[in-house]
């Protein structure tokens, strides 16, 4: 029998997200003892990071420094994959279809209602979204709650991007 690949395609890492309570290596390491092949390391945003940012805490003008999501999606969606995790996680209603590739159709996280039936239906309303499972890996106790399996090996992000566009993977959680 072929080997399939295994891969977690949500975590965050305490250096960067404020939700990640483990470091970076350590996460890496306790991913591959759990037999995952590769990661995909999503951390996000934090307080203390926009706070170094030179807008005084204005938050008008700290939103218009990034792009928004339609100037992000016609600047790099012909490069990049971009789905969005948990879409409607807790009640959130902020979804932009015409911003994404695909989403979150399960999220692992235990501590969440992620509303997972919702985003299958937003796939279901657009077929042309793929489908991601991802753990959300914050802590201890949080491995092996979503995997994606793939054929070939995924060594980078642009393997894993020519794979999905491909659909060249299968999902699965406990």
């Amino acid at each position: 029998m072929k080997k399939k690949f295994l891969i977690d395609t949500h975590m965050h890492t305490a250096e960067i997200s404020s939700c990640g309570r483990i470091p970076a290596a350590e996460l890496a390491l306790r991913c591959r003892s759990h037999g995952y092949d590769s990661i995909v390391i999503t951390d996000h945003l934090n307080q203390e990071f926009l706070s170094r940012l030179p807008f005084n805490d204005d938050w008008d003008k700290i939103i218009d420094h990034f792009l928004s999501p339609w100037e992000f999606f016609d600047k790099f969606g012909n490069e990049i994959l971009i789905i969005q995790a948990h879409p409607f996680r807790d009640g959130n209603e902020t979804v932009f279809p015409e911003c994404i590739h695909g989403v979150e159709v399960y999220n692992g996280n235990p501590r969440h209602n992620n509303y997972d039936h919702k985003a299958l239906d937003l796939c279901a309303a657009n077929p042309q979204f793929y489908r991601l499972h991802g753990s959300d890996i914050h802590c201890d106790g949080d491995f092996g709650r979503a995997w994606m399996l793939f054929d070939e090996e995924i060594p980078d992000s642009h393997s894993f991007h020519a794979a999905i566009k491909q659909n060249e993977y299968s999902m699965g959680h406990p």
